[in-house]
């Protein structure tokens, strides 16, 4: 895949806190991952996790979405609202093929919180499926904001949205967001020294906006416009790993950085690859 291939989102506006997507389409890498069950005598596609179109054979998500027993058979592309047929778009389900879990992660620990899903056949690239941008350099995050999307819950003990919504989310400083989970022992767990990796994770929240259960697994971008160009240019910055909550600004949403796994993730596609990109 070249890098012109990809799809650099251009959000306007700035899923707890956040608002439906302006319309179908606009984030043409973003996946959904599920499994289709029989309802009675429709068969339905239960949503689990987000997930990111790499290129047309894989997709990125988080590692721990597939701790559960539940299988996670299909990744969709080209959804908006879960629950309806005239919203104007038209999911495409693609079968997942083989998961590929980073090599460092052990559940239940969050350490290395990333994924590849393969798909079994590729998928068609169109103006409405495209696959995600790559950050090129390393970037600093401290100090700007992240967009995040996703059909998770928009609150603790609500219910999922249905339809895709976005938010922008203010990047909290590494230090600042260890400080806070220090008077706490919810890293105890995931984290085996209570410490948040400084490399391979970004901490974000606050003003009442956050990821919730459900986004898991999706992407959060980030504006490359100010060391760039100047054109306005969206790339992918993490996925979404763990919180405390939702929409609690006392505890940060921590993300998985994909820079620090750039080299594990093009030479798995390289190796495992069996189709042109």
């Amino acid at each position: 895949m070249r890098i012109s291939d990809c799809h650099s989102a251009w959000p306007n506006s700035y899923i707890v806190g956040g608002q439906e997507v302006s319309k179908p389409f606009k984030y043409p890498f973003m996946g959904v991952m599920g499994r289709l069950s029989k309802f009675g005598t429709k068969i339905r596609f239960y949503p689990k996790c987000g997930a990111v179109l790499l290129n047309k054979e894989f997709a990125l998500t988080a590692a721990h979405c597939f701790q559960a027993r539940e299988q996670l058979s299909i990744l969709r592309l080209r959804e908006h609202d879960l629950k309806s047929d005239n919203d104007g778009s038209t999911p495409v389900d693609t079968t997942i093929e083989e998961v590929i879990l980073h090599p460092e992660y052990k559940a239940p620990r969050e350490i290395h919180d990333i994924a590849l899903v393969r798909l079994r056949e590729p998928v068609t690239f169109s103006a409405t499926i495209t696959p995600v941008c790559l950050p090129l350099v390393h970037y600093d995050y401290d100090g700007s904001r992240i967009l995040a999307m996703g059909w998770g819950l928009v609150a603790v003990g609500d219910s999922r949205s249905q339809k895709l919504l976005e938010v922008s989310i203010p990047v909290v400083p590494h230090d600042k967001c260890q400080e806070v989970y220090d008077r706490t022992t919810v890293l105890k767990r995931p984290y085996e020294d209570a410490k948040l990796p400084r490399n391979t994770t970004i901490c974000a929240g606050g003003e009442g906006k956050d990821t919730c259960q459900g986004d898991s697994g999706g992407p959060i971008l980030y504006d490359t416009s100010v060391v760039e160009d100047g054109t306005r240019r969206y790339k992918l910055a993490g996925i979404v790993s763990l919180g405390v909550g939702c929409g609690d600004d006392r505890y940060p949403g921590i993300y998985t950085n994909v820079w620090p796994y750039l080299d594990w993730i093009t030479e798995t596609m390289a190796l495992k690859g069996r189709f042109e990109s």
